[in-house]
């Protein structure tokens, strides 16, 4: 219905509890020019409606901020086959029980294109940084100094500055790699 819509905002409202059904992602696969999705405090969404995003070949930003994912649900790995993506938005989308999973990142792996990352009000490990170096195209991890809250033995840290050191040497090391590699 709409061939030229590049842009969709389909957020519910921050103190609203919006249930947007799967059927309506389904409905988004016809639009093959949408490079921009925004759905945050969408309740209800699941790994499986995540996964028909897949059929958008011009997807490259996405953005979930507040979509509250639970712990039995296989989120992340159901955001592997975005491989378009440049641009993805986790703020406050992980429960605490996500959090602490040492492997929470590693579905991202697929993502080589994406550029930047927001996982700002998420409680994280900080081994789980040394993941996003796996991004080769990653340039950019949204923390905000106030909520970058590090789970340390059930004690929570807030350390923005050494995560970005712990990404930013994580970086360094898998360029080097990387190199090595390739020659």
């Amino acid at each position: 219905q709409f061939p030229r819509l590049s842009a969709l905002d389909l957020s519910g409202a921050p103190d609203d509890i919006v249930s947007l059904p799967g059927q309506v992602i389904a409905e988004l696969a016809g639009l093959s020019v949408l490079a921009e999705l925004h759905l945050r405090n969408q309740f209800d969404l699941t790994a499986a409606d995540l996964v028909g995003l897949a059929a958008l070949p011009a997807l490259t930003s996405l953005d979930l901020q507040g979509c509250c994912f639970r712990a039995d649900d296989e989120v992340l790995p159901s955001l592997g086959g975005l491989t378009r993506l440049k641009h993805l938005g986790l703020s406050r989308t992980l429960d605490q029980e996500i959090s602490r999973r040492p492997t929470l990142l590693q579905p991202l792996y697929p993502l080589s294109r994406l550029e930047s990352i927001d996982l700002r009000g998420n409680v994280l490990a900080p081994l789980q940084f040394g993941a996003l170096a796996r991004l080769p195209a990653l340039t950019t991890v949204h923390l905000d100094p106030d909520e970058a809250a590090f789970d340390v033995g059930g004690a929570q840290l807030v350390i923005a500055d050494e995560a970005l050191r712990l990404v930013n040497d994580s970086l360094m090391v898998w360029n080097k790699v990387s190199t090595r590699s390739e020659q």
